[in-house]
């Protein structure tokens, strides 16, 4: 199995050395194509579908990224450089894996020293250790299954419980960012302060930076100049959902290698569209802020405002967040029935809750 991954690595890392881009754009889709139908069982061939399993955890998001780099390279990175980037063994035990950068991969490796580097590494897989840790004591002891929820305040348990899935992925990012420092590697972090997100956009500039650098550089700069001759908040707005499409499809991209079945849902498609059309929104609001008035006008706002933000913010990402990891549409709007099955005094103590956790903030 071993033998088998490294070798569908190597064939993959050898089509980047062919000049044309032409035939080897065809001969990857091609190749990714035949793939495809192997591990969909369309054509059965024995032993190969766990090579494509594990092979698809290496290649699925950093060939793209690859491919796209090695036009901006000042020096084209070695063939050993190109399969190191590829074929990171620390991929075979986190099949979530973050998206790095592969300049920062061939050009940032032991410009460090050594010990500076290992005490990053031993940070971050700290920091890994006690996100998965709390991840997992929230998990079993303060988030309510689906059919546990009886009232409003085991649907508000899991409301808030289901925006923890963000220290397990945390956990695992920083898990395998760490094991990658100690062998001389330095990356950017993973995380930004999330759950500190006073609003969508802010959320973006703060979560999963390596994939949101990923998407930003092979997807929606190329896009945003291409189309830089027409109006500038269409091409804004149009772009940055753009981008969030290419975010869905390629999270689905990642379930159907990691589980092997389609990941098209409702609720997935749902969320994705929602936090893509809040953000290009904001960033055109943001823009004519900019553009059309005196920024010096624009007043920063005063603690309680930003603290009132980012609570808010926090409880809106939480049903958002609960929408994308129901099974379903139907299972959500069912579940959120259960807001109205509460007395007057629970939405009171909610409420001043809420308030002191604004003021504490």
């Amino acid at each position: 199995l071993a033998s088998g991954v490294f070798v569908l690595v190597l064939f993959f890392t050898g089509l980047t050395y062919i000049k044309n881009k032409t035939l080897m754009s065809i001969l990857v889709i091609v190749s990714t194509a035949l793939c495809i139908l192997i591990f969909s069982k369309i054509i059965m061939v024995p032993f190969i579908r766990g090579v494509l399993l594990f092979g698809s955890l290496f290649l699925m998001l950093r060939y793209i990224y690859l491919l796209y780099e090695l036009n901006y390279f000042k020096k084209s990175p070695l063939f050993i450089e190109r399969l190191g980037y590829l074929f990171l063994i620390p991929n075979a035990c986190f099949p979530l894996f973050p998206v790095l950068d592969p300049k920062e991969h061939i050009n940032l490796f032991y410009n460090v020293p050594h010990l500076v580097s290992l005490n990053l590494a031993l940070h971050n897989i700290t920091v890994g250790i006690f996100h998965v840790l709390i991840y997992r004591i929230i998990y079993f002891y303060f988030s309510p299954s689906s059919y546990e929820i009886n009232n409003f305040w085991t649907w508000l348990g899991f409301v808030l419980s289901s925006y923890s899935l963000i220290f397990r992925l945390s956990g695992l990012f920083y898990l395998a960012i760490g094991f990658l420092e100690l062998f001389g590697f330095k990356f950017r972090p993973v995380f930004d302060h999330v759950y500190f997100s006073s609003g969508f956009a802010d959320l973006w500039r703060r979560v999963n930076l390596n994939w949101r650098e990923f998407i930003m550089r092979v997807f929606y700069y190329p896009l945003m100049f291409k189309l830089k001759k027409y109006n500038p908040k269409m091409v804004l707005f149009l772009s940055i959902n753009m981008m969030f499409f290419v975010t869905w499809f390629l999270h689905s991209w990642q379930w159907y290698w990691i589980k092997g079945t389609y990941y098209f849902y409702a609720t997935d498609i749902l969320f994705w569209a929602i936090l893509g059309i809040v953000i290009s929104i904001k960033s055109v609001k943001t823009y004519s802020e900019f553009n059309e008035k005196n920024p010096g006008s624009i007043k920063s706002e005063n603690y309680f405002t930003q603290a009132a933000k980012i609570v808010l913010m926090f409880f809106v990402m939480s049903v958002l967040w609960s929408l994308w990891t129901s099974s379903s549409l139907t299972e959500f709007i069912y579940i959120g029935t259960f807001v109205k099955k509460g007395e007057l005094v629970d939405y009171f103590i909610f409420l001043v809750g809420l308030i002191g956790l604004i003021l504490l903030a």
